[in-house]
């Protein structure tokens, strides 16, 4: 038998990075699918999505819940939530929460989440109801007989980069002109979707 001679190791290859791992709770299936459709879309596979009930309290006991039951942690921690008509929003938005010291996103919209999906089809600043917006959705095109709970990802994964484009500017305009955090319109529903692209 010959002299054992050890393999060189492999230089130049960078290490596999890890994944990160998400836990993301929805406020409806709309948001759900969306997000499900985006993951697929950019080949992330380390996301566990559910839908709770639409008061925002209550999606961050469903986080707790789930989180203290998992075994193991998620690296981000996601609420995707609306205004509607919930008490509880103006607090969360303004104060923030945390899961066993683990800080919690927030990717909220200001009144409602049919806002994140008009603004992939241009800007839109002007204080509104929800009912506005989701009028205002149903005249873009695929949009006309919209209704809650739809799968809308392939009228919309093309103007993803839009609509973020339009998410980043609202939110500067909000900061510029003094607005409250979380008034009317406003989304961060882009951090949750850039964190999921660079995920």
């Amino acid at each position: 038998m010959g002299p054992v001679v050890s393999r060189p190791k492999r230089t130049g290859r960078a290490p596999r990075p890890l994944r990160t791992t998400f836990l993301i709770v929805c406020c409806g299936h709309t948001e759900k699918r969306y997000f499900e459709a985006l993951c697929h879309a950019v080949g992330f596979a380390e996301v566990d999505i559910r839908v709770e009930a639409k008061d925002p309290r209550r999606m961050i006991t469903k986080l707790t819940r789930v989180v203290r039951q998992r075994l193991g942690s998620y690296d981000q921690l996601w609420a995707v939530f609306d205004k509607d008509d919930f008490a509880s929003f103006d607090r969360l938005v303004r104060e923030g929460c945390s899961v066993d010291g683990q800080r919690v996103g927030l990717a909220f919209t200001n009144p409602r989440f049919e806002l994140w999906l008009l603004l992939h089809f241009g800007p839109w600043t002007r204080d509104c109801s929800g009912a506005e917006i989701e009028r205002e959705l149903c005249s873009k095109a695929g949009f006309e007989r919209y209704e809650h709970g739809a799968d809308v990802w392939d009228l919309v994964a093309h103007l993803r980069d839009e609509a973020v484009k339009n998410a980043e500017e609202l939110e500067q305009r909000r900061q510029n002109d003094g607005w409250a955090e979380g008034s009317c319109p406003s989304t961060t529903v882009h951090r949750l979707v850039t964190a999921l692209d660079q995920g």
